[in-house]
Protein backbone atom coordinates (compact mmCIF):
# COMPACT_ATOMS: atom_id res chain seq x y z
CA UNK A 1 0.00 0.00 0.00
CA UNK A 2 1.28 3.58 -0.94
CA UNK A 3 2.11 6.27 1.76
CA UNK A 4 1.14 9.64 1.08
CA UNK A 5 3.73 11.93 2.39
CA UNK A 6 2.26 15.56 2.83
CA UNK A 7 5.87 16.60 3.07
CA UNK A 8 6.69 15.55 -0.80
CA UNK A 9 8.55 17.07 -3.82
CA UNK A 10 5.45 17.58 -5.35
CA UNK A 11 5.66 20.50 -8.09
CA UNK A 12 9.53 20.38 -8.13
CA UNK A 13 9.57 20.68 -11.79
CA UNK A 14 7.16 23.40 -11.94
CA UNK A 15 8.69 25.80 -9.16
CA UNK A 16 12.16 24.92 -10.09
CA UNK A 17 14.44 27.54 -11.97
CA UNK A 18 13.70 25.86 -14.92
CA UNK A 19 9.92 27.30 -14.74
CA UNK A 20 10.68 30.80 -12.72
CA UNK A 21 12.28 33.89 -13.42
CA UNK A 22 14.82 34.63 -10.52
CA UNK A 23 13.42 37.21 -8.05
CA UNK A 24 17.17 37.28 -5.67
CA UNK A 25 19.74 35.37 -8.35
CA UNK A 26 22.98 36.90 -9.14
CA UNK A 27 24.27 35.33 -12.47
CA UNK A 28 27.93 34.70 -12.73
CA UNK A 29 30.06 35.65 -15.90
CA UNK A 30 30.85 32.93 -18.05
CA UNK A 31 33.94 30.90 -18.37
CA UNK A 32 36.15 28.75 -20.20
CA UNK A 33 37.25 25.39 -19.16
CA UNK A 34 40.21 24.10 -17.41
CA UNK A 35 42.95 23.76 -19.99
CA UNK A 36 44.84 20.64 -18.38
CA UNK A 37 48.18 19.56 -18.91
CA UNK A 38 49.19 16.08 -17.77
CA UNK A 39 52.46 14.04 -16.96
CA UNK A 40 53.33 10.58 -17.38
CA UNK A 41 56.66 9.21 -17.27
CA UNK A 42 59.57 6.95 -18.95
CA UNK A 43 60.73 4.57 -16.19
CA UNK A 44 61.79 1.27 -15.19
CA UNK A 45 59.98 0.13 -12.18
CA UNK A 46 60.59 -1.83 -9.12
CA UNK A 47 57.83 -2.93 -6.76
CA UNK A 48 57.30 -1.66 -3.63
CA UNK A 49 54.70 -3.73 -1.06
CA UNK A 50 53.53 -0.20 -0.29
CA UNK A 51 54.78 3.57 0.33
CA UNK A 52 53.09 5.67 2.75
CA UNK A 53 52.54 9.54 2.20
CA UNK A 54 51.75 12.17 4.72
CA UNK A 55 49.17 14.19 3.04
CA UNK A 56 47.70 18.05 4.49
CA UNK A 57 47.99 19.48 7.52
CA UNK A 58 46.02 17.34 9.07
CA UNK A 59 49.18 14.45 8.59
CA UNK A 60 46.64 12.18 7.26
CA UNK A 61 48.18 9.03 6.34
CA UNK A 62 47.19 7.68 2.84
CA UNK A 63 48.46 3.67 1.95
CA UNK A 64 49.62 2.97 -1.65
CA UNK A 65 50.07 0.36 -3.66
CA UNK A 66 52.96 1.54 -5.99
CA UNK A 67 55.80 0.57 -8.05
CA UNK A 68 58.77 2.67 -7.18
CA UNK A 69 60.41 4.74 -10.37
CA UNK A 70 64.29 3.78 -10.64
CA UNK A 71 66.77 5.26 -12.75
CA UNK A 72 66.70 4.33 -16.24
CA UNK A 73 69.36 2.47 -18.31
CA UNK A 74 69.97 3.32 -21.48
CA UNK A 75 68.49 6.66 -23.87
CA UNK A 76 65.26 6.86 -21.84
CA UNK A 77 61.40 5.55 -22.18
CA UNK A 78 58.34 6.40 -24.32
CA UNK A 79 54.50 6.03 -22.71
CA UNK A 80 51.86 5.60 -25.13
CA UNK A 81 48.41 5.89 -23.79
CA UNK A 82 45.78 3.13 -24.13
CA UNK A 83 44.37 5.70 -26.72
CA UNK A 84 47.16 5.29 -28.85
CA UNK A 85 48.86 8.31 -28.84
CA UNK A 86 52.67 9.12 -26.61
CA UNK A 87 52.74 12.07 -23.53
CA UNK A 88 54.75 14.30 -25.61
CA UNK A 89 56.72 17.47 -24.37
CA UNK A 90 55.25 20.16 -26.65
CA UNK A 91 57.11 21.53 -29.21
CA UNK A 92 60.20 19.60 -26.75
CA UNK A 93 60.90 23.26 -25.58
CA UNK A 94 62.98 23.30 -22.49
CA UNK A 95 61.58 26.05 -20.02
CA UNK A 96 59.21 26.15 -17.39
CA UNK A 97 55.74 26.00 -17.62
CA UNK A 98 55.66 24.28 -21.21
CA UNK A 99 52.85 22.38 -21.74
CA UNK A 100 52.47 18.78 -21.90
CA UNK A 101 49.78 17.25 -24.39
CA UNK A 102 49.84 14.04 -26.12
CA UNK A 103 50.74 13.18 -30.08
CA UNK A 104 51.43 10.39 -32.82
CA UNK A 105 54.31 8.22 -31.12
CA UNK A 106 57.66 9.45 -33.27
CA UNK A 107 60.47 8.46 -31.36
CA UNK A 108 61.06 12.58 -30.87
CA UNK A 109 63.57 13.93 -28.03
CA UNK A 110 59.49 15.59 -26.94
CA UNK A 111 58.74 11.89 -26.18
CA UNK A 112 61.90 10.68 -24.48
CA UNK A 113 61.69 10.49 -20.72
CA UNK A 114 64.07 9.57 -17.89
CA UNK A 115 63.23 8.74 -14.38
CA UNK A 116 66.20 9.25 -11.47
CA UNK A 117 65.55 7.48 -8.42
CA UNK A 118 63.86 10.28 -6.37
CA UNK A 119 60.75 9.71 -8.08
CA UNK A 120 60.93 12.44 -10.56
CA UNK A 121 60.26 11.85 -14.32
CA UNK A 122 61.75 14.03 -16.41
CA UNK A 123 62.50 15.31 -20.29
CA UNK A 124 65.55 17.31 -21.06
CA UNK A 125 66.25 17.48 -17.53
CA UNK A 126 62.85 19.16 -16.41
CA UNK A 127 60.27 17.72 -14.31
CA UNK A 128 56.72 16.95 -14.76
CA UNK A 129 55.35 19.25 -12.40
CA UNK A 130 51.32 19.88 -11.19
CA UNK A 131 50.92 23.17 -11.24
CA UNK A 132 51.50 25.02 -8.06
CA UNK A 133 50.96 21.71 -6.04
CA UNK A 134 47.42 21.85 -6.83
CA UNK A 135 45.39 18.81 -5.19
CA UNK A 136 41.70 19.52 -7.70
CA UNK A 137 40.91 17.80 -10.58
CA UNK A 138 41.78 19.60 -13.14
CA UNK A 139 44.87 21.18 -12.22
CA UNK A 140 47.23 21.34 -15.22
CA UNK A 141 50.77 19.55 -15.10
CA UNK A 142 53.50 21.06 -17.02
CA UNK A 143 57.36 21.24 -17.20
CA UNK A 144 59.23 22.75 -14.30
CA UNK A 145 62.51 23.14 -12.89
CA UNK A 146 63.43 19.94 -10.58
CA UNK A 147 63.02 21.05 -7.39
CA UNK A 148 62.21 17.99 -5.02
CA UNK A 149 58.24 19.26 -3.93
CA UNK A 150 55.68 17.13 -3.83
CA UNK A 151 54.65 18.39 -7.16
CA UNK A 152 56.91 16.20 -9.09
CA UNK A 153 56.17 13.42 -7.48
CA UNK A 154 54.89 10.19 -9.29
CA UNK A 155 53.80 6.31 -8.60
CA UNK A 156 52.91 3.92 -11.26
CA UNK A 157 49.82 1.88 -9.81
CA UNK A 158 48.91 -1.86 -10.83
CA UNK A 159 47.04 -1.44 -14.23
CA UNK A 160 49.16 1.35 -15.54
CA UNK A 161 47.69 4.40 -14.10
CA UNK A 162 50.11 7.02 -12.77
CA UNK A 163 49.47 8.54 -9.50
CA UNK A 164 50.91 11.88 -7.91
CA UNK A 165 50.49 10.69 -4.17
CA UNK A 166 50.20 14.20 -2.84
CA UNK A 167 46.98 14.68 -4.56
CA UNK A 168 45.75 11.09 -4.93
CA UNK A 169 44.80 12.01 -8.80
CA UNK A 170 45.55 10.17 -11.88
CA UNK A 171 47.02 11.75 -15.07
CA UNK A 172 44.60 11.45 -17.87
CA UNK A 173 44.24 12.57 -20.91
CA UNK A 174 41.78 15.54 -21.02
CA UNK A 175 37.94 14.21 -22.06
CA UNK A 176 39.68 11.23 -22.94
CA UNK A 177 40.05 12.47 -26.60
CA UNK A 178 42.47 11.20 -29.50
CA UNK A 179 43.37 14.12 -31.18
CA UNK A 180 47.32 15.60 -31.59
CA UNK A 181 47.73 18.01 -29.23
CA UNK A 182 45.29 16.93 -26.60
CA UNK A 183 46.54 18.45 -22.93
CA UNK A 184 46.65 16.33 -20.21
CA UNK A 185 45.51 16.81 -16.71
CA UNK A 186 45.20 15.72 -13.05
CA UNK A 187 41.67 13.71 -12.71
CA UNK A 188 40.36 11.57 -10.37
CA UNK A 189 41.44 7.92 -10.98
CA UNK A 190 38.98 6.01 -12.51
CA UNK A 191 41.26 3.17 -14.80
CA UNK A 192 39.59 4.44 -18.28
CA UNK A 193 41.73 4.37 -21.44
CA UNK A 194 42.56 7.88 -20.73
CA UNK A 195 44.61 7.10 -17.76
CA UNK A 196 46.20 3.89 -18.64
CA UNK A 197 49.78 4.19 -20.25
CA UNK A 198 52.21 1.73 -21.87
CA UNK A 199 55.89 2.13 -20.72
CA UNK A 200 58.62 0.85 -23.76
CA UNK A 201 62.16 1.55 -24.17
CA UNK A 202 63.34 3.90 -26.96
CA UNK A 203 63.80 3.40 -30.43
CA UNK A 204 62.00 -0.30 -29.08
CA UNK A 205 58.47 -1.61 -29.87
CA UNK A 206 58.51 -4.05 -26.70
CA UNK A 207 56.77 -2.75 -24.52
CA UNK A 208 58.87 -3.28 -20.55
CA UNK A 209 56.39 -5.58 -18.33
CA UNK A 210 55.14 -3.53 -15.86
CA UNK A 211 55.78 -5.50 -11.94
CA UNK A 212 52.41 -6.29 -10.19
CA UNK A 213 52.53 -4.52 -6.78
CA UNK A 214 51.14 -6.35 -3.87
CA UNK A 215 47.49 -5.07 -3.35
CA UNK A 216 46.60 -2.71 -0.53
CA UNK A 217 43.44 -1.55 0.21
CA UNK A 218 41.61 1.23 -1.56
CA UNK A 219 42.85 4.33 0.80
CA UNK A 220 39.69 6.48 1.94
CA UNK A 221 40.45 10.30 0.53
CA UNK A 222 40.42 11.36 4.60
CA UNK A 223 42.86 14.33 3.26
CA UNK A 224 40.88 14.75 -0.14
CA UNK A 225 39.95 18.48 -0.49
CA UNK A 226 36.94 20.08 -1.76
CA UNK A 227 37.37 21.40 -5.88
CA UNK A 228 36.36 24.85 -5.24
CA UNK A 229 35.81 26.49 -1.41
CA UNK A 230 38.84 27.25 0.29
CA UNK A 231 39.65 27.19 3.64
CA UNK A 232 40.03 24.01 6.48
CA UNK A 233 37.44 21.22 5.90
CA UNK A 234 36.85 17.86 7.10
CA UNK A 235 35.53 15.18 4.96
CA UNK A 236 32.54 13.93 7.18
CA UNK A 237 30.81 11.61 3.81
CA UNK A 238 32.63 9.66 0.78
CA UNK A 239 31.38 6.93 -1.63
CA UNK A 240 34.21 6.52 -4.65
CA UNK A 241 32.16 3.55 -5.62
CA UNK A 242 35.02 0.83 -6.03
CA UNK A 243 32.44 -2.15 -4.89
CA UNK A 244 30.61 -3.84 -7.47
CA UNK A 245 27.16 -3.13 -5.93
CA UNK A 246 25.49 -0.14 -4.14
CA UNK A 247 26.33 0.04 -0.28
CA UNK A 248 23.08 0.12 1.10
CA UNK A 249 25.08 0.55 4.43
CA UNK A 250 25.69 4.41 2.89
CA UNK A 251 22.55 4.66 0.08
CA UNK A 252 18.31 3.98 0.48
CA UNK A 253 16.05 4.40 -2.41
CA UNK A 254 13.73 5.64 -0.22
CA UNK A 255 13.11 8.98 0.03
CA UNK A 256 10.37 11.64 1.74
CA UNK A 257 11.12 13.41 -1.72
CA UNK A 258 8.74 11.38 -3.44
CA UNK A 259 5.05 11.10 -2.85
CA UNK A 260 4.39 6.88 -3.45
CA UNK A 261 6.14 4.50 -1.61
CA UNK A 262 5.75 0.54 -2.08
CA UNK A 263 7.75 -2.67 -1.61
CA UNK A 264 10.14 -2.28 -4.58
CA UNK A 265 10.33 1.39 -5.15
CA UNK A 266 9.25 5.11 -5.25
CA UNK A 267 7.45 7.41 -8.09
CA UNK A 268 6.19 11.15 -8.08
CA UNK A 269 4.08 11.85 -10.71
CA UNK A 270 2.93 14.89 -9.21
CA UNK A 271 6.18 16.01 -10.27
CA UNK A 272 6.37 15.68 -13.62
CA UNK A 273 8.11 12.55 -13.07
CA UNK A 274 7.49 9.44 -15.75
CA UNK A 275 9.63 6.67 -14.23
CA UNK A 276 9.10 4.57 -11.02
CA UNK A 277 12.77 4.30 -9.29
CA UNK A 278 13.96 1.33 -7.72
CA UNK A 279 17.05 0.03 -6.96
CA UNK A 280 18.01 -2.18 -9.84
CA UNK A 281 18.14 0.49 -11.96
CA UNK A 282 21.30 1.53 -10.09
CA UNK A 283 24.81 -0.33 -10.73
CA UNK A 284 28.13 0.24 -9.85
CA UNK A 285 31.04 -1.02 -11.68
CA UNK A 286 34.48 0.35 -12.90
CA UNK A 287 34.61 2.70 -10.18
CA UNK A 288 31.33 4.87 -11.25
CA UNK A 289 27.80 4.84 -10.58
CA UNK A 290 25.27 4.36 -12.81
CA UNK A 291 21.14 5.76 -12.79
CA UNK A 292 19.89 4.26 -15.90
CA UNK A 293 16.32 5.57 -16.87
CA UNK A 294 14.50 3.22 -19.74
CA UNK A 295 11.43 1.86 -21.26
CA UNK A 296 9.52 -0.67 -18.55
CA UNK A 297 6.35 -1.53 -17.56
CA UNK A 298 5.94 -1.53 -13.63
CA UNK A 299 2.61 -1.70 -11.98
CA UNK A 300 2.42 -0.50 -8.91
CA UNK A 301 -0.95 1.15 -6.87
CA UNK A 302 -3.28 1.30 -9.37
CA UNK A 303 -1.00 2.77 -11.69
CA UNK A 304 1.55 1.07 -15.24
CA UNK A 305 4.69 3.29 -15.16
CA UNK A 306 6.33 3.08 -18.92
CA UNK A 307 9.75 4.11 -17.51
CA UNK A 308 11.98 2.90 -14.27
CA UNK A 309 15.05 4.63 -13.20
CA UNK A 310 16.70 4.85 -9.40
CA UNK A 311 16.84 7.27 -7.10
CA UNK A 312 19.52 7.34 -4.14
CA UNK A 313 19.83 9.10 -0.60
CA UNK A 314 22.18 9.24 2.21
CA UNK A 315 19.53 8.80 4.56
CA UNK A 316 21.02 5.68 6.34
CA UNK A 317 24.12 7.21 6.74
CA UNK A 318 24.78 11.00 6.25
CA UNK A 319 22.61 14.24 7.29
CA UNK A 320 24.17 17.72 7.52
CA UNK A 321 23.07 21.25 7.97
CA UNK A 322 25.38 23.05 6.85
CA UNK A 323 28.08 22.12 4.19
CA UNK A 324 30.11 21.54 1.05
CA UNK A 325 28.51 18.87 -0.98
CA UNK A 326 30.58 17.74 -4.67
CA UNK A 327 30.15 14.94 -7.11
CA UNK A 328 31.95 14.31 -11.22
CA UNK A 329 29.61 13.37 -12.92
CA UNK A 330 28.20 12.77 -17.02
CA UNK A 331 25.34 13.56 -18.12
CA UNK A 332 22.34 11.36 -20.61
CA UNK A 333 22.47 13.08 -23.97
CA UNK A 334 19.40 12.24 -25.21
CA UNK A 335 16.47 14.42 -24.68
CA UNK A 336 13.63 13.71 -22.49
CA UNK A 337 15.62 12.89 -19.25
CA UNK A 338 16.22 14.94 -15.92
CA UNK A 339 19.69 13.97 -13.70
CA UNK A 340 19.95 15.72 -10.58
CA UNK A 341 22.36 16.04 -7.37
CA UNK A 342 20.58 17.95 -4.71
CA UNK A 343 18.88 17.79 -0.65
CA UNK A 344 16.35 16.91 1.45
CA UNK A 345 15.02 17.24 4.48
CA UNK A 346 16.41 14.74 6.77
CA UNK A 347 13.12 12.17 8.31
CA UNK A 348 13.96 13.23 11.79
CA UNK A 349 11.46 16.25 10.85
CA UNK A 350 8.09 15.15 11.69
CA UNK A 351 6.46 18.38 9.49
CA UNK A 352 7.86 19.85 6.50
CA UNK A 353 10.96 22.82 7.34
CA UNK A 354 11.41 25.83 4.86
CA UNK A 355 11.20 24.60 1.41
CA UNK A 356 11.80 20.91 2.23
CA UNK A 357 15.16 22.14 2.94
CA UNK A 358 16.32 21.35 -1.20
CA UNK A 359 19.11 22.71 -2.60
CA UNK A 360 19.56 21.58 -6.03
CA UNK A 361 23.72 21.29 -6.53
CA UNK A 362 22.35 21.05 -10.43
CA UNK A 363 19.47 20.14 -12.35
CA UNK A 364 19.85 19.11 -15.71
CA UNK A 365 17.13 18.78 -18.53
CA UNK A 366 19.07 16.82 -21.12
CA UNK A 367 17.01 18.30 -23.96
CA UNK A 368 19.33 21.32 -23.11
CA UNK A 369 22.82 20.90 -23.17
CA UNK A 370 24.25 24.55 -22.62
CA UNK A 371 21.72 24.84 -19.70
CA UNK A 372 22.10 23.73 -15.60
CA UNK A 373 19.64 25.16 -12.90
CA UNK A 374 21.19 26.21 -9.56
CA UNK A 375 18.85 26.47 -6.91
CA UNK A 376 18.38 27.44 -3.19
CA UNK A 377 14.87 26.72 -3.16
CA UNK A 378 14.38 28.44 0.45
CA UNK A 379 13.64 31.94 -1.21
CA UNK A 380 14.21 30.65 -4.71
CA UNK A 381 17.98 32.22 -4.87
CA UNK A 382 20.50 30.62 -7.30
CA UNK A 383 21.18 30.74 -11.37
CA UNK A 384 20.32 29.30 -14.82
CA UNK A 385 23.64 29.06 -15.53
CA UNK A 386 24.41 29.22 -19.30
CA UNK A 387 27.27 26.56 -20.43
CA UNK A 388 30.21 27.60 -22.43
CA UNK A 389 29.28 26.46 -26.03
CA UNK A 390 32.27 24.45 -25.92
CA UNK A 391 31.31 22.43 -23.02
CA UNK A 392 29.53 19.17 -23.57
CA UNK A 393 28.08 17.39 -20.49
CA UNK A 394 27.18 14.68 -21.91
CA UNK A 395 31.04 13.60 -23.14
CA UNK A 396 32.95 14.15 -19.95
CA UNK A 397 32.61 14.24 -16.37
CA UNK A 398 33.25 17.27 -14.39
CA UNK A 399 32.40 17.80 -11.03
CA UNK A 400 29.62 20.00 -9.50
CA UNK A 401 29.46 21.35 -5.76
CA UNK A 402 27.44 23.17 -3.69
CA UNK A 403 28.76 25.18 -0.44
CA UNK A 404 25.65 25.70 1.94
CA UNK A 405 26.71 28.04 4.98
CA UNK A 406 24.57 30.12 7.30
CA UNK A 407 24.99 33.15 5.14
CA UNK A 408 24.16 32.13 1.62
CA UNK A 409 24.93 29.09 -0.98
CA UNK A 410 27.44 28.90 -3.09
CA UNK A 411 27.91 27.05 -6.46
CA UNK A 412 30.87 25.35 -8.14
CA UNK A 413 31.41 24.06 -11.37
CA UNK A 414 34.70 22.48 -12.03
CA UNK A 415 36.43 24.21 -8.77
CA UNK A 416 34.92 27.51 -10.69
CA UNK A 417 32.29 29.51 -8.63
CA UNK A 418 29.85 30.10 -10.84
CA UNK A 419 26.59 31.12 -8.69
CA UNK A 420 26.00 32.69 -5.15
CA UNK A 421 22.66 33.96 -3.36
CA UNK A 422 22.41 35.25 -0.01
CA UNK A 423 19.42 32.12 0.40
CA UNK A 424 20.03 29.53 2.83
CA UNK A 425 19.04 25.51 3.99
CA UNK A 426 16.70 25.54 7.16
CA UNK A 427 17.55 22.56 8.23
CA UNK A 428 19.76 19.22 8.49
CA UNK A 429 19.33 17.53 5.19
CA UNK A 430 20.16 13.80 3.20
CA UNK A 431 21.92 14.06 -0.02
CA UNK A 432 20.13 12.66 -2.91
CA UNK A 433 20.78 11.33 -6.66
CA UNK A 434 18.49 10.75 -9.27
CA UNK A 435 17.90 10.60 -13.32
CA UNK A 436 14.45 11.62 -13.55
CA UNK A 437 12.51 11.13 -16.61
CA UNK A 438 10.49 14.64 -17.63
CA UNK A 439 7.32 14.55 -18.40
CA UNK A 440 7.16 17.57 -20.65
CA UNK A 441 9.75 16.36 -22.65
CA UNK A 442 9.40 13.23 -22.96
CA UNK A 443 12.01 10.66 -24.28
CA UNK A 444 12.01 9.11 -27.84
CA UNK A 445 10.50 5.76 -27.87
CA UNK A 446 13.23 3.47 -26.50
CA UNK A 447 15.64 5.82 -25.66
CA UNK A 448 18.11 5.07 -22.54
CA UNK A 449 19.58 7.69 -20.43
CA UNK A 450 22.42 7.12 -18.22
CA UNK A 451 23.60 9.14 -15.55
CA UNK A 452 27.19 8.71 -14.34
CA UNK A 453 28.91 9.41 -10.84
CA UNK A 454 32.55 8.98 -10.27
CA UNK A 455 32.02 9.86 -6.15
CA UNK A 456 29.98 11.64 -4.08
CA UNK A 457 31.62 13.48 -1.28
CA UNK A 458 30.52 15.86 1.61
CA UNK A 459 32.58 18.05 4.08
CA UNK A 460 32.01 20.15 7.16
CA UNK A 461 34.06 23.26 8.46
Amino acid sequence: MAKTKTTTRANRATSSARTKKKITTKKSSRWSVFDGFVNRRAFKLAALTASFIIVGAASVYFAFSAVALTAATGDGYTFTSKLGKCLDNKYSAKEKGNPIWTWTCNKSIAQEWTTPSDGTIRNQGYCLDVKNAGTTAGTTVWLWTCNGTVAQQWQLKSGGTIVNPHSGLCLDVKGGKTDNGTLVQVWGCNGTAAQIWTQAATGSSTPIPTPTPTPTPTPTPSAVKPNGPTGTWNLKFSDEFSGTSVDTKKWSWESGAEANHYSTGTSNPGNKQLEFDKLANCSVSGGILTLTAKPDSVTAGGTTYKWSSCLLTTTPSYKFHYGYMETSAKFPAAKGFWPAFWTWQDPSYKNAIAANGETDAFEYYSDNKQMIYLTQQNGHGGCEYKLPASFDPTTAFHTYGVDIESTGTTWYLDGKNVCTTKNTSAGDVNIILDNFVFKDIPPAAGSVGKAQFEYVRAWQK
